[in-house]
């Protein structure tokens, strides 16, 4: 280095700034959309209650400028009006790069001094009138000979006036709106930017920006107004009114194209949006508790020029932990940060924003999406580019601190107002009649965070969610449930489950709610959500589980409402059970090997019984499809012990897993045995029938006319069973029972059936012909006159088809075996005759083992005496003029 006096001029030495370099810099960080926001702000920053934004597509007079270069600026521009007057501190702020004076005013949104500098995108030269002075920017000091970055005319005072003004009309002419008037000298109540648009020309030479800004770029401008302006409003401190203007080439006035604006505001709803009049600027630790004791909630209502409406909930309040202490924590102070712990949310009450196009305010939207259905406002630190809130997990000291505000908003703060807002969704929808529950309902469902926001903002789902597990938001049919009180049904699950299962297990009298995916998915995700803040240092306590409506949460429900005691399910419909047990087996039997079901299932009221009910696969079950038999069986007891398969069968898909022998093993449901039928015959009888009771008479007439026809099926299906079961029936438990219908005896044949009493002392034989007027042959008659005798004999007449071993054939064998059981002494004269009538026309039917049996018969008259009786081993002949001819005769001599 050299050393003084070597030869070297001693200069003035420092580290100097190129303004033009900055200027290009933070043009860098903010794009040109941002300059409608950024003149926003500023308009709202004032307590301006109106801003209007003018496209002027007009070329200005060229000539008597007040300087030179005035020429190239008096194209078309943008300007920004708005009803606020620039005090001398915001003179002073918008000269200090970097430096405002709002830094220190925490009440203020553009608390960091750069954003107005987001014009250069499109102007070089920008300039602004308010009160009785106009200010114009420079930067470059090219177009203002000899005034460096910037002039500033106070156009009231005489002399400024008579020097600057009055000679140069033309120069102020392009101002001449919404009361402004340079060119008369008189002060203006308001604000107006003028920006007058990079020509070709003057962006080939340029030191901010070599791009041209013409009519596309106006044109952009409108559609961004028509696109943002409604939302932009729901955060904004004072502006209530936003106005877009055109001004068409030649045209002499501003013409209003698009509006939108605050419909009819209360006066609390305007206090509680300057809720900043209420917060002590300076002093953090005055300014956290008066803070406690704002909270701003209300309904707003923005109408455009057209009359379109949106309607919006806006919940706002301070935090009251993390971010209050933080707010006051020595390093807040140490990097001269000013926070303030304020934030909420705004959601649509009128219609839900589709999922993903939810935004981050920082009172006014940031660039980029949150991935929530609702815009979340905060008082959030921001990168320089101001494009979204200031993240990152590898940051220390101010960054990391910064990171931990906004971590605190999106925890401690935002997640009140958003829970806030959509309470008030909550209450509307709770209001509404039935006819509209299901739109109000929608819209709230629509506006709870999916647990899949994106980082950082899946905190904020994570606390909301964590605030509405315990909150009665879930509709369940008649009832309102908290997420954690009722069963949680994915309206996503298929047209079975919510067409069928839904409905029966409401049915039932179980909570179902159907929620939409990203709901469903984000209660029953609770607990994640939960490890999700406490990871984040949030003290959070685990949240109570959910039950997502699953196989294993239904039956669960069911047990521990059978553990309880509860009543059964009086009102849940067999058919709609039926759809539960098809959803049940289908789950949990699916494949192809055996399945074992859960002990929990055989304790649920989901088996459609033939009587009508519902009962539990605990009891032992029968099954049949034999439809005509389980209607005779469903008005008795019997009808419980049966799967109701004509209830079944109309679910063709349970229909077939019933069918399946694999799925009734699993369901330990029994295939109907004849001896399993027999012993449920006392379920069909009356009390009389017992065998205490029945023992006192041979026959009953029962006085339910409905129960002999009964009966009688259940015999017909016994019969149809396999007949190598018939055998077992003898000792089923069932045998003193009066339980088979008989037929009536006697000469009378009276119309109407009895029952006869089954024991192992009193043979059955089918007959089910008994009227002697429908003989055709001597064999007919024969047999018909052998009934009295049978019944003498005790032998017991019915019309139930034969079951071996229990009810005998009426073939010749059959009704000669009964008689041989039953023949055990003499006869009378008369039914010996008839016997012997009978052999005589049955006597070509019979086997040789028959015939050995006909001898033994105790109606023969041999030599030795004329008494019927056997017939005697020494006996040579038949008394002459016997009814027996000789085949008979041969039968009984051994030659036949």
């Amino acid at each position: 280095m050299p050393a003084p006096g070597d030869g070297v001029d001693d200069a003035a030495f420092g580290q100097t700034m190129d303004l033009c370099a900055r200027l290009r810099e933070i043009l860098h960080d903010y794009p040109d959309s941002a300059i409608f926001k950024e003149m926003l702000q500023n308009a709202d920053d004032a307590g301006a209650a109106v801003m209007r934004v003018v496209c002027d597509r007009r070329e200005h007079g060229r000539n008597g400028l007040l300087y030179p270069g005035a020429a190239a600026v008096q194209g078309p521009a943008l300007l920004f009006y708005n009803d606020a007057v620039f005090t001398n501190e915001d003179l002073a702020s918008i000269q200090s790069l970097g430096q405002s004076k709002k830094r220190d005013n925490v009440t203020k949104t553009g608390r960091f001094g750069i954003g107005f500098n987001s014009v250069y995108h499109v102007s070089d030269q920008p300039s602004f009138v308010s009160a009785g002075a106009l200010c114009i920017f420079d930067p470059s000091c090219r177009h203002l000979p000899g005034r460096g970055p910037g002039y500033r005319i106070n156009f009231t005072d005489k002399a400024a006036y008579a020097r600057d003004v009055q000679e140069y009309q033309a120069q102020w002419a392009p101002y001449k709106m919404f009361g402004c008037n340079v060119g008369a000298g008189r002060t203006f109540e308001g604000t107006l930017f003028r920006l007058p648009l990079r020509t070709g020309a003057l962006a080939e030479e340029s030191k901010l920006r070599q791009v041209e800004c013409g009519a596309e770029f106006l044109d952009g401008v409108a559609a961004q107004f028509e696109r943002d302006a409604p939302a932009l409003l729901l955060f904004l401190k004072s502006v209530r009114v936003l106005e877009y203007y055109e001004v068409a080439p030649g045209a002499a006035e501003p013409v209003l194209v698009r509006r939108a604006a605050l419909d009819a505001p209360s006066k609390s709803l305007l206090d509680d949006r300057l809720f900043t009049s209420r917060i002590p600027p300076k002093n953090a630790a005055d300014r956290a508790a008066q803070l406690q004791k704002v909270r701003c909630g209300h309904t707003l209502e923005v109408v455009t020029e057209r009359g379109e409406r949106q309607t919006w909930a806006v919940a706002q309040s301070a935090g009251e932990g993390p971010a209050c202490a933080l707010s006051q924590h020595a390093l807040a102070g140490k990097f001269a940060l000013k926070l303030l712990p304020w934030g909420g949310a705004a959601v649509r009450v009128d219609a839900a924003l589709a999922a993903q196009d939810g935004r981050a305010y920082c009172f006014l939207p940031l660039a980029g999406q949150t991935g929530l259905p609702v815009h979340i406002n905060g008082y959030f630190e921001l990168p320089s580019d101001r494009r979204g809130i200031f993240w990152g997990d590898d940051v220390g000291g101010e960054g990391g601190f910064r990171r931990d505000w906004n971590a605190a908003l999106l925890t401690d703060v935002i997640p009140t107002g958003y829970t806030a807002a959509l309470l008030t969704l909550l209450h509307a929808a709770k209001a509404a009649p039935a006819e509209g529950r299901d739109a109000a309902l929608d819209v709230f469902y629509r506006s709870v965070p999916p647990r899949t926001a994106p980082a950082p903002y899946q905190l904020i789902a994570a606390a909301v969610v964590q605030r509405l597990l315990g909150v009665p938001c879930c509709w369940c049919g008649d009832t309102w449930r908290a997420p954690t009180a009722c069963l949680l049904a994915d309206a996503a699950a298929g047209a079975r489950v919510l067409e069928e299962v839904v409905p029966a297990l409401r049915g039932a009298g179980f909570p179902v709610a159907v929620l939409p995916s990203h709901v469903y998915d984000s209660f029953a995700h609770g607990g994640a959500l939960a490890a999700l803040l406490r990871e984040r240092g949030v003290p959070v306590d685990e949240p109570p589980a959910v039950r997502p409506l699953t196989v294993a949460s239904v039956l669960a429900m069911f047990a521990e409402d059978a553990a309880r005691g509860a009543a059964a399910k009086a009102a849940w419909a067999p058919a709609q059970a039926c759809g539960v047990l098809e959803w049940v087996l289908q789950d949990a039997l699916a494949g192809s090997g055996d399945a074992a079901l859960p002990d929990a299932f055989f304790a649920a009221p989901l088996a459609p019984l033939g009587s009508g009910g519902l009962g539990c696969f605990s009891s032992r079950l029968w099954f049949t499809d034999d439809e005509g038999l389980l209607q005779h069986l469903a008005p008795s007891d019997a009808g419980g012990r049966f799967l109701a398969w004509p209830v079944v069968v109309q679910h063709p898909a349970l229909a077939r897993l019933v069918q399946s022998a694999r799925v009734r093993r699993a369901l330990r449901v029994a295939d109907l045995t004849a001896v399993g039928l027999f012993q449920l015959l006392p379920h069909l009888l009356p009390a009389a029938a017992h065998p205490q009771h029945a023992a006192a008479t041979p026959v009953l007439r029962p006085d339910d006319a409905a129960v002999v026809p009964r009966v009688a099926a259940v015999w017909e299906a016994i019969a149809a069973l396999d007949a190598t079961e018939g055998a077992a029936l003898a000792g089923a438990g069932n045998e003193q029972w009066a339980c088979v219908p008989c037929l009536p005896g006697g000469d009378a044949y009276p119309d109407g059936l009895v029952l006869g009493r089954f024991a192992g002392d009193a043979p059955l034989l089918h007959e089910p012909t008994l009227d002697g007027a429908r003989c055709t042959s001597p064999g007919d008659a024969a047999r018909t006159c052998l009934h009295g005798v049978l019944r003498r004999l005790g032998v017991y007449l019915t019309a139930v088809p034969p079951v071996p071993g229990v009810i005998a054939r009426p073939s010749a064998d059959g009704v000669l075996g009964t008689l041989l059981t039953r023949c055990t002494g003499s006869l009378a004269a008369a039914d010996a005759a008839a016997v012997r009538r009978w052999v005589v026309a049955a006597q070509f039917s019979l086997d040789q083992a028959a015939v050995r049996g006909v001898r033994g018969l105790p109606v023969w008259d041999v030599f030795a005496s004329r008494q019927g009786g056997a017939r005697a081993d020494g006996a040579a002949r038949l008394l002459p003029g016997g009814l027996c001819d000789g085949g008979v005769g041969a039968m009984l001599s051994g030659s036949g």
